[in-house]
């Protein structure tokens, strides 16, 4: 059986996948909207974590929704890097390669 939708998500997997680097950060501010940035930061985080984003990505995990919009909102009132977890490390992954080229 093929996984189609986001599965559930244990504390390590929401804070190793779904914690915004600051390239990240620069990516995702591209958007205007925080709707469009939300949606964009739970695509790009859901990609190294399943190898593929649903095609429904409102139906992202509630906590991994409510981590990025936290992270985001602090991000926004301190005007920095909202990070306090190690970011996650790069790999040879076409993740990787596709931020990189961002």
């Amino acid at each position: 059986m093929r996984l189609r939708g986001f599965p559930e998500i244990n504390r390590a997997e929401l804070i190793r996948y779904f914690t915004l680097t600051g390239a990240d950060e620069a990516f995702v501010r591209q958007f205007r909207t925080g709707r469009n940035v939300l949606g964009v930061a739970v695509q790009l985080c859901t990609l190294p974590w399943l190898g593929f984003v649903p095609d429904d990505v409102s139906a992202a995990p509630a906590a991994v929704v409510g981590r990025l919009s936290q992270r985001r909102r602090a991000s926004a009132t301190s005007g920095r890097s909202p990070s306090t977890e190690p970011a996650r490390t790069p790999t040879s992954s076409p993740v990787t390669h596709a931020r990189a080229a961002c």
